[in-house]
């Protein structure tokens, strides 16, 4: 699916423009360009989870349905946390030793490495402040392969191709609401504390909604066909551009507040969750559906450019915070306006560069290591042995 690189890599660049937007406080000044600006950053973090959802768990959910054995739980922890750990250590390292982005205690410093941070008050903001979508992921890579899991034990391999997809549709629809329940629970129960209260608002409901919807349709496309209104929406990708744009538009216009669970208003958080899924949901279907179409939309979001930068999407999210903290303290940034665009075009061209060097010297080295330790995360899915079952009574 290589339009999905340039989707990565435009999601990436969007954060860090709000980012930057926030610094300089162009955010807050009247006009279209900074409404259009301030919720870039977290409407492309909702599209990252929900490719999560779908990337992560289609290969799970599709071993189940056509019968194979059940993937091997650890071999799929193993690769994931290979895929994000050692580059974020790096990242996270160089930070905070060289661009001095924070001061880390030696008793802090496990907490970071592991990600687990966010259980402890007043840390969520810290490090590398956007690596807490990474410890959510890391949550979601244990959580997706014990639910399939237990879909063998309730659905096996005895069972026919319905009764397993059924029951994988039961599982996607009651195991994110037993979720919600435990977590708010969570909250009102440690409110004091607040260990958890700053993660489980921003994992409420925007990123969980995210992964299941992600998951969701991983599941609608594991079917023998995908449903025909999908389909007939993805063949016109521009068309799909356009209601992306529209509600993004929306978005805007209503002044939604980027707000999260705890933090905003409970009709804002559900208004901004519902309309940025069905933007995400959207913008995707044409680059998974119609993988392989030469419109232009394909040959945009596939071009080498944006594929390399889709490739680089992962250091360049990391790296763009240290960055503009290093410019901020270096030039003095916040609250300049006037500076907005040369600091943009600063934090992108360094993140970058960046970018490239942790690339080259972490992360493809350990990608080549991971697959010949652990495999890539297909083979992993496919990893259990048994044979593909004929399907049975498949309607």
């Amino acid at each position: 699916m290589p339009a999905l690189h340039g989707l990565r890599g435009l999601a990436a660049v969007a954060v860090a423009a709000s980012h930057v937007a926030a610094l300089t406080s162009l955010s807050k000044q009247p006009g279209w360009l900074a409404e259009w600006l301030t919720p870039s950053g977290l409407t492309a973090v909702v599209i990252f989870f929900w490719l999560s959802g779908f990337l992560i768990l289609r290969p799970l959910l599709r071993a189940h349905q056509e019968g194979r054995s059940r993937p091997p739980i650890l071999r799929f922890v193993a690769q994931r946390a290979l895929r994000v750990y050692p580059t974020y250590w790096f990242i996270l390292i160089v930070a905070v030793v060289v661009f001095e982005v924070d001061r880390i205690r030696a008793d802090e410093w496990p907490l970071f490495l592991t990600l687990t941070y966010i259980t402890r008050a007043g840390m969520f903001s810290r490090g590398l402040f956007v690596a807490w979508t990474l410890a959510v992921e890391m949550i979601f890579y244990v959580v997706a392969p014990l639910l399939v899991a237990g879909l063998y034990l309730v659905a096996g391999r005895s069972r026919t191709v319905a009764v397993r997809r059924r029951a994988q549709g039961i599982v996607l629809c009651v195991a994110p609401a037993a979720l919600v329940v435990a977590t708010v629970a969570g909250r009102v129960v440690d409110e004091e504390n607040a260990s958890l209260t700053e993660a489980v608002a921003a994992a409420t409901p925007l990123v969980l909604t995210a992964l299941v919807v992600g998951g969701a349709f991983a599941w609608l496309f594991n079917g023998p066909e995908p449903p025909r209104t999908l389909d007939d929406l993805a063949r016109h990708p521009w068309l799909c551009v356009a209601v992306a744009g529209g509600l993004y538009g929306l978005i805007t216009t209503l002044g939604l507040p980027l707000g999260l669970v705890g933090i905003a208003p409970a009709e804002g958080a559900v208004a901004y969750t519902g309309l940025s899924i069905v933007l995400s949901t959207v913008l995707v279907l044409p680059a998974i559906l119609r993988a392989g179409d030469g419109s232009a939309y394909h040959r945009v979001l596939g071009s080498l450019p944006l594929r390399w930068v889709g490739e680089l999407s992962y250091g360049i999210y990391l790296w763009h915070m240290p960055v503009l903290g290093l410019l901020d303290r270096r030039f003095d940034l916040v609250g300049r306006t006037s500076v907005h665009v040369p600091a943009m075009l600063a934090t992108l061209a360094f993140s970058g560069v960046m970018a490239v060097l942790s690339y080259v010297l972490v992360e493809q080295p350990v990608r080549r290591l991971s697959k010949r330790l652990v495999g890539s995360m297909t083979t992993v899915a496919r990893a259990g042995g048994g044979r593909r079952s004929a399907p049975q009574h498949a309607t």
